[in-house]
């Protein structure tokens, strides 16, 4: 099992694929044929229209902000603070009726390969995570602990793991528990 440091300052701000945005990349796997899967945090601060994203299925989660209403064939989701919304990135979709600015913590898989989960953990506990590839992302500052060993995690900060792994959650923080699974 390997555990990778990934720090906030490192990540990578970009456009949105339709421009009308920013987001920035906490990390992105791609091959020869295209993205793989993703993690990135966008900010939302105007109604609109989301990037189309062809075979990918997406979960987001609103980290910052009052959230916002998600339009379109397969909608409406209410994007609600520190809750997951999945949808497929085949679908017209648009934010509406926001109240301000939010950030939105996105997954991104291509389901020609992988499929995920992702969810919002509270508090001091236990977890496993059981994908090929796992993260867990701080919302604040946390102390995750496995095998024996404490990771501190600042604000956005993210532990990405290879493999199933057990993990405890130190201190009564709040992380984002990605698990990435292959599908071939």
């Amino acid at each position: 099992m390997t555990c990778t440091l990934l720090n906030a300052q490192n990540y990578k701000k970009m456009l949105w694929a339709n421009g009308l945005g920013t987001t920035t990349e906490v990390i992105k796997v791609e091959d020869e044929e295209g993205l793989l899967w993703r993690i990135s945090m966008a900010i939302v601060n105007e109604e609109g229209a989301f990037s189309s994203l062809v075979g990918i299925d997406r979960t987001l989660i609103v980290i910052d902000g009052p959230g916002f209403d998600l339009i379109g064939d397969e909608c409406p989701h209410l994007a609600q603070p520190l809750a997951a919304v999945r949808f497929s990135g085949d679908i017209a979709i648009s934010a509406t009726n926001l109240a301000g600015p939010s950030v939105d913590f996105n997954v991104m898989t291509a389901r020609r390969a992988f499929h995920h989960q992702a969810e919002v953990l509270h508090g001091q506990q236990e977890f496993s995570l059981k994908g090929d590839t796992n993260l867990i992302c701080a919302l604040g500052q946390a102390v995750v602990g496995n095998n024996g060993q404490n990771h501190s995690l600042g604000p956005r900060d993210a532990l990405m793991v290879d493999g199933p792994e057990e993990f405890v959650l130190k201190n009564d923080a709040q992380v984002i528990a990605v698990e990435i699974f292959q599908t071939c």
